[in-house]
């Protein structure tokens, strides 16, 4: 039995990896929505990275503070980070209750702080304070 697991394993992960890479082909509606993770490696949320990309343009640190609407698809997440959180350019979290969101922004109070919500159509992002302009 266990020269027979030996051999079928190799076996079984070239079926499963071939698997994948063909369902990467087809459509799905949760290819375009999931973050990207370590076993898919592509952008799924164009929306987001378009943001990030406009804050990095932009220079400086920045605290993106999104607010959902109760019906929001919990399928296009919008608040994942990088590992090391406290150097990362652009961060996100969630909208909270006015205390928890002050205590927030006053950890990071070296990021420009801006609201984004993406369940309004054209995103509108607009920052916290109104020393700077909105981003669309």
């Amino acid at each position: 039995m266990g020269l027979y697991l030996v051999r079928a394993i190799p076996a079984i992960c070239l079926i499963l990896m071939a698997l994948r890479i063909l369902a990467s082909f087809a459509p799905h509606e949760w290819n375009a929505s999931r973050p990207a993770q370590w076993c898919c490696t592509d952008v799924g949320n164009f929306e987001r990275e378009t943001l990030i990309a406009k804050l990095e343009e932009m220079g400086g640190l920045h605290l993106v503070i999104v607010r959902y609407k109760p019906n929001h698809n919990y399928h296009e997440e919008w608040v994942y980070n990088a590992a090391d959180i406290d150097k990362a350019k652009v961060i996100f979290a969630r909208e909270m209750d006015p205390a928890s969101d002050r205590e927030l922004k006053e950890y990071f109070k070296d990021r420009q702080a801006w609201l984004a919500e993406p369940d309004v159509p054209s995103l509108p992002v607009s920052p916290i304070d109104a020393e700077r302009p909105a981003v669309h």
